[in-house]
């Protein structure tokens, strides 16, 4: 605590009736009081508020205590870099800093139209409206985020807070397609002068990478290329403007891709293709039953695959399997040759989902590297199946393969596996193809011979039993072989 005034004296405070004032008592007193007004202290700055009240010599030790707070100084009076007046002149100047916004800047900013909008879209399908504040005319590079409200069936236009109709438009130039625009999702839409521009589609490469047909092991830098080694390195196509043959009658020298997929998922496919240092290509999706992928001039193609390894070559007029491989950044890296995985120790390359069931009690569990298919001991005659959950094209597939396992118990443990025709087919009873086992049985590896079937078929490993017992059944990899 600070001191008290130099000659302050401490006042005598147990006076009684009949006492005398003497001199020195006067002395003391007129002392006190010009000690006060007059006598020096030092004020110790140290001392921290603690609360609302307190005598003179603490009030005037926390206000140096706030003081030199305030200030920032070493010492309650030692002169402040700044005074409140500098401050307040500097916060009310036009440009207190020079290369900051000012804030004329900043409203100028608030109304400037290169910055993106947000609004949810009103209108129906294909024909958007959207209202925002701060757009007031349509000025190139200007942008607005909108949250469709409904699918678009084809080519699609948005009218921003009345100012005009305009296309939406991919970077490529093109029309959107249906589909592109998804009822509660958000898209980017900026204003090139004519048209508003789908951000983000057409116009670029989306998780490309190239892939090389060659005799001999090309030179790459792109880490997932993809290399198919072919005997000869395939000579440039014209373009020829075909649809794909029903019978797959097509050139002996033409290259192919197969995608080994049902219907469902070729439709939904996004593809994207870019030709490099070709004369001339051309992809086409058939959406017949047949689900092809057509290509010419396959000198150097990038696309993006489903899955890579699941491809087919025609050569000589025979479909056959090459040697396939991918680069992880130091060398190439044999894919599978010949083979081409539904499931492996945990991978779904085609997803699986329950299909058929009888009585109660069976499930389906996928597990870090296996799918368990269980019936369990409660209901006599439990059954489950599953299936791919969309139909395989096993056209020129000479075996399908299973790694599998069935560690249940009891007397009626049995096992399936093969084609059906639907996902909820009985495959035990009714499989085109099948593998019907008695009993559990320790892990094995087998195959079904599929080489006189063509076609889409689903692909099922079926778990069923009797009485008490109880079939458990732990798939691990299912592939064809071609």
């Amino acid at each position: 605590m600070g001191t008290a005034p130099n000659g302050y004296n401490t006042p005598k405070t147990n006076w009684a009736a009949g006492n005398v004032p003497a001199a020195s008592d006067f002395n003391r007193i007129e002392g006190n009081i010009y000690a006060v007004e007059e006598g020096s202290r030092t004020i110790d700055q140290a001392q921290t508020p603690s609360s609302n009240q307190g005598n003179l010599r603490q009030f005037l030790d926390w206000f140096a205590n706030r003081i030199k707070a305030i200030t920032g100084k070493t010492n309650w009076y030692d002169a402040p870099s700044k005074t409140l007046e500098d401050l307040n002149n500097h916060i009310n100047a036009a440009s207190p800093h020079t290369g900051h916004a000012t804030t004329i800047d900043l409203n100028t900013h608030a109304t400037n139209n290169t910055h993106i909008f947000y609004a949810v879209c009103d209108g129906s399908a294909n024909n958007y409206t959207v209202t925002v504040s701060g757009i007031t005319s349509y000025t190139e590079g200007i942008a607005v985020s909108v949250k469709i409200n409904v699918d678009n069936t084809g080519a699609s236009t948005i009218n921003v807070n009345g100012i005009g109709v305009k296309s939406i438009k991919t970077a490529d130039g093109d029309d959107v397609v249906s589909g592109d625009l998804k009822a509660g999702s958000i898209y980017t839409l900026r204003y090139n002068g004519t048209n508003f521009i789908l951000q983000g589609k057409g116009g670029g490469l989306k998780g490309l990478v190239p892939i090389y047909y060659s005799a001999t092991a090309p030179t790459t830098s792109v880490i997932g290329a993809i290399w198919v080694e072919m005997s000869t390195t395939p000579a440039r196509q014209a373009l020829i403007s075909q649809d794909i043959p029903a019978d797959w009658t097509i050139q002996d020298d033409d290259m192919w891709l197969r995608i080994l997929a049902g219907q469902t998922y070729i439709d939904n496919l996004e593809l994207d293709i870019i030709a490099k240092n070709i004369a001339q290509a051309k992809f086409n999706i058939n959406k017949g039953s047949n689900n092809l992928w057509q290509m010419y001039s396959d000198k150097n193609i990038s696309i993006k695959l489903p899955y890579p390894n699941n491809v087919l070559h025609r050569e000589s007029g025979v479909w056959k399997a090459k040697n396939a491989y991918y680069w992880d950044g130091t060398q190439w890296v044999k894919f599978f040759n010949g083979y081409n995985y539904l499931y492996n120790s945990g991978v779904e390359y085609v997803p699986f989902e329950t299909g058929y069931t009888a009585g109660i009690g069976g499930t389906v569990t996928k597990n870090s590297d296996n799918i368990n298919v269980y019936t369990p001991t409660a209901d006599i005659s439990a059954t489950i199946t599953a299936v791919t959950s969309q139909a395989i094209n096993i056209t020129g597939a000479k075996k399908i393969w299973i790694d599998w396992v069935n560690t249940g118990s009891g007397l009626s443990v049995n096992s399936s596996f093969g084609l059906i025709t639907t996902k909820t087919t009985d495959c035990y009873t009714f499989g085109i193809a099948k593998i019907n086992k008695s009993g559990a049985f320790t892990r094995v590896t087998e195959s079904l011979d599929v080489s006189s079937l063509s076609g889409n078929y689903f692909v099922a490993v079926e778990a069923r039993k009797g009485g008490t017992s109880n079939s458990n059944i732990k798939l691990y990899s299912i592939w064809l072989e071609y």
